[in-house]
């Protein structure tokens, strides 16, 4: 057994380099597929920000870039973009595919012949139009779906959505569905008709409601011939029952979907409404699920994480504390079973999933130790029939079937450098128990959930007695969650010696209704206390109810966008907590974060801040607004603080980083505060140089406040 070499913890060195965790590793998602070919698609992150789109053929036996530079894919609609293409495949293995996108340089929508790789123009980009979220046309259509923004009048109240209509060969324009704020999801009823009549549905949702509070489902006839709907109607939703993600099943004969019920402790699961039988939508019971959701609510356009196989088969994503499980289940019998054990993936978030056949898809995601990758499924549908009898029902996860249900294969992975799943840390769930309301002497508590990824290199190990530094990351949203899949950053850190908490704090999806509407009205105080909470948990800090896992004296917190307004609450409200921050696109005013957002998120404050049946008066809503911003309370920060924000940021405006930075300047001059700008990007950092960045960036900050 090789000797390991002691080193104090944070100092360790690790065969993930800055250049492995961010140029080695690329994004993947978005698999689609034309069913019965064998023929899938996928799309992978390139180093300027767009995606290129790859090809896998069984048949072919290969995996390929189909897709010939300088084109790329991606849509920036919502500003936060999503699904931006759509396979128009034939039904025969021997025709090609043709492929509709849309490029971000310049909004255009083009057509890729993938045989020959000939790309032309089917719709002249305008900077003012933006497109995504595509349904190619089905048998006998000529029309392709696809949701329209209009940013003629930029001003964030006057962007107009539409659900338009493209027709696949002259570009023809139609806009089909308006009048709300807000469209997601226009999908084609499958048919076989030939008819110029064909039904299509669509999610829709008005101010100040959200992509998961408030959102309706409809459907309608198209006819072709006279391009306009009829017979439009509202088909779930009622009572703010929010509907989430929408799937038509082979044959268009039902439409499937994630709802929440109507009572306030509900979890996301999936409902139907029958063409035949339209009245009301059908609960699809899958027993033992009940605390799991079901289907993408996210602010991601077009994700698919339900994809049916058969007419009543199902291959569906299911989310318990944060971590995604992968099921087979009949939904005309409730029957289900687990693919964890064979399929071995724990991250499975936003738009992961493409039917390939009767027995198989294709899959995008990671597991605990191996990184994202694409995979294709093969099921082996006798095996999978004989579970489905036994109704033995349970999330197997590291166990083995004694009979395999699924066979993986692996297609491309995200990162360049093959790691042997030994090196990297395994996160481990975390329950804190945390203050009910925001004093921090309340006596009653709720449960608050992470994932906790300790110290982990075979090569070294901390010398006796002492602990590790702890990097804190709130995540964005503030409704979104951290799933335990593998992330090479968080690896960065942990095979250096520090531990690393990804905090779901309250508010977070993926763990229930209930669990996401404590955070309304309360953002910026509870949010902040869990963290807090957890700190004290971890370090065993008297009354935590926790046990000393990390150095008390070495606390650092990172987070972006809303996780980056957890890092200034956090400093500002819990300053002998934390020795360091790393503050990425963060809100430092609500006020000026209401009025400079883009459209989606423009009214997302009227429900975190206060009651919206219930308004306060103007100068409530001003005090309000002081009291949750810390740049009225920077004065309050001691702990040194790095600030990063992308030079075009639309969602969280570079001024927020700019006038927080003046401010403790100003208050407080001996605290060490600087400001990272990167060039050209937005919200997201999707350049590999703004990636790189950012990490050396970090490293940089925790060396000089961790580690000294």
């Amino acid at each position: 057994m090789t000797r390991r070499t002691i080193a104090p913890y944070g100092r360790w060195s690790s065969a993930i380099s800055t250049e492995a965790a961010t140029a080695g590793t690329k994004t993947l998602n978005s698999p689609r597929a034309t069913l019965n070919t064998g023929r899938g698609y996928f799309l992978v992150s390139q180093d300027d920000g767009r995606s290129t789109i790859y090809q896998h053929s069984k048949s072919e036996g290969e995996v390929r870039n189909v897709l010939p530079s300088p084109w790329g894919v991606g849509t920036s609609v919502y500003e936060y973009g999503g699904q931006a293409y759509a396979v128009m495949g034939s039904e025969r293995s021997e025709e090609t595919d043709q492929i509709v996108f849309t490029d971000p340089r310049d909004n255009g929508i083009y057509l890729l012949d993938v045989a020959s790789g000939d790309v032309t123009t089917l719709v002249e980009g305008r900077p003012e139009l933006r497109y995504g979220d595509f349904d190619a046309p089905t048998a006998g259509n000529d029309w392709i779906l696809a949701i329209q923004e209009d940013h003629t009048n930029p001003a964030p109240a006057e962007v107009q959505n539409y659900v338009v209509a493209i027709h696949r060969t002259t570009g023809e324009v139609v806009r089909v569905v308006e009048g709300a704020d807000f469209y997601s999801y226009p999908r084609w009823a499958p048919s076989s008709s030939s008819t110029t009549s064909q039904r299509l549905s669509w999610r829709q949702w008005d101010h100040p409601d959200l992509p998961f509070e408030g959102v309706t489902l409809h459907w309608a006839e198209w006819d072709a011939s006279t391009k306009t709907l009829s017979e439009a109607a509202q088909v779930a939703g009622a009572d703010r029952q929010c509907v989430a993600e929408a799937v038509w099943t082979p044959g268009g004969q039902s439409l499937v979907f994630g709802m929440e019920a109507a009572q306030a402790d509900a979890f996301r699961q999936l409902y139907r409404v029958r063409v035949n039988r339209p009245s009301s939508p059908e609960p699809i019971v899958l027993k033992g699920l009940e605390d799991c959701e079901f289907g993408d609510a996210s602010w991601i356009i077009g994700c698919q994480s339900i994809v049916f196989l058969t007419t009543t088969r199902m291959v569906a994503v299911a989310t318990r504390y944060g971590q995604n499980h992968l099921v087979y289940a009949d939904m005309d019998t409730g029957a289900w079973v687990s693919l964890d054990a064979d399929v071995g993936l724990v991250e499975l978030k936003f738009d992961p999933l493409a039917a390939l056949s009767e027995s198989s898809f294709l899959v995008v995601g990671s597991g605990f130790t191996t990184p994202q990758a694409a995979y294709r499924v093969d099921l082996d549908i006798e095996a999978c029939n004989k579970a489905l009898a036994s109704e033995s029902h349970t999330f197997l996860d590291d166990e083995t079937n004694d009979t395999p249900l699924a066979v993986p294969t692996l297609l491309f992975r995200s990162t360049e450098q093959n790691f042997e799943p030994r090196i990297f840390s395994t996160p481990e769930l975390i329950c804190i128990p945390a203050p009910n309301d925001i004093s921090a002497d309340s006596i009653a508590t709720h449960n608050v959930y992470g994932w906790f990824w300790p110290p982990h290199n075979h090569s070294f190990e901390a010398p006796e007695g002492t602990l590790p530094p702890l990097v804190v990351m709130p995540h964005g949203g503030p409704t979104g969650y951290t799933a335990p899949g593998l992330h090479m950053i968080s690896q960065y850190w942990a095979t250096r010696g520090f531990a690393f908490f990804a905090i779901n704090y309250s508010g977070s999806s993926g763990h229930g209704r209930a669990y996401r509407d404590r955070l309304w009205t309360r953002w910026g105080l509870l949010d902040r206390d869990d963290t807090a909470a957890a700190v004290k948990f971890l370090t065993g800090a008297p009354g935590s109810g926790g046990r000393a896992r990390v150095d008390p004296r070495r606390v650092g917190i990172e987070g972006g966008s809303a996780g980056g307004y957890n890092v200034l609450q956090s400093l500002v409200h819990h300053p002998s907590l934390f020795a360091g921050g790393v503050c990425c696109c963060g809100v430092a005013d609500t006020a000026s974060l209401g009025r400079d957002t883009h459209k989606l998120e423009s009214h997302y404050l009227d429900r975190l801040l206060w009651d919206v049946d219930n308004l306060p008066s103007a100068d409530e809503q001003q005090q309000i607004h002081r009291e949750r911003s810390p740049l009225y309370h920077a004065d309050r920060i001691t702990a040194p603080l790095r600030l990063i924000h992308g030079e075009k940021d639309t969602v969280v405006p570079i001024a927020q980083s700019r006038e927080i930075m003046a401010q403790i300047q100003a208050a407080r001059g001996g605290v060490d505060v600087d400001l990272i700008v990167l060039p050209g990007e937005g919200h997201m950092f999707v350049k590999l140089s703004s990636l790189v960045l950012y990490l050396n960036g970090e490293a940089e900050w925790w060396e000089k406040t961790l580690l000294k």
